[in-house]
């Protein structure tokens, strides 16, 4: 069975250890003092939010949640996980009972930005949001996803397709 699949960023754990180390006049090996704070980061930078194959879920017992349960579910929540497209941009969105949502989240540069628009709910039992950037941002926007459960986990997969990384999503009330 394969691990779950997670993010890390190697390079500024070496701009860090390069500007943490100090000077020594008389020499000197800062070997260890680099290989510590090297490895802190990386634990630092290893997204708690492990995506697995979508049928590594499935394998485990994780089910995927039907229409009628995913909008019995979904309605009236607050959302938070890893941006589909970039897993390091975590996201927040609440999906109202009117069929409407509001997204919040930083970008990748560390800019605050928005998203608002619709929910609906396939057939098949995917949730489709279509809506437009708030503010300044790339415009209209889309995407369905497969919802899956596993113990008291959900996940989303953007299609329903082995290939595709599940990632997990906490629920709030």
């Amino acid at each position: 069975m394969s691990s779950p699949r997670a993010s890390v960023s190697v390079l500024p754990a070496i701009v860090i250890t390069s500007i943490l180390e100090p000077e020594r006049p008389y020499g000197g090996n800062t070997m260890g003092a680099k290989l510590t704070v090297f490895c802190l980061f990386l634990i630092g930078t290893v997204s708690a939010n492990a995506q697995y194959p979508r049928d590594e879920l499935v394998k485990k017992g994780a089910v995927r949640l039907t229409s009628a349960e995913l909008k019995q579910f979904i309605s009236g929540v607050v959302v938070e996980g890893p941006s589909q497209n970039n897993p390091s941009v975590i996201f927040t969105t609440k999906f109202n009972s009117d069929g409407s949502y509001e997204s919040s989240f930083t970008t990748a540069k560390g800019a605050p930005a928005a998203n608002a628009g619709s929910w609906t709910i396939r057939e098949d039992g995917a949730l489709c949001t279509e809506g437009r950037a708030t503010g300044r941002g790339r415009g209209a926007i889309g995407r369905c996803s497969h919802w899956y459960k596993l113990d008291n986990q959900y996940y989303v997969a953007d299609a329903d397709d082995s290939n595709v990384a599940a990632q997990p999503r906490s629920i709030k009330k």
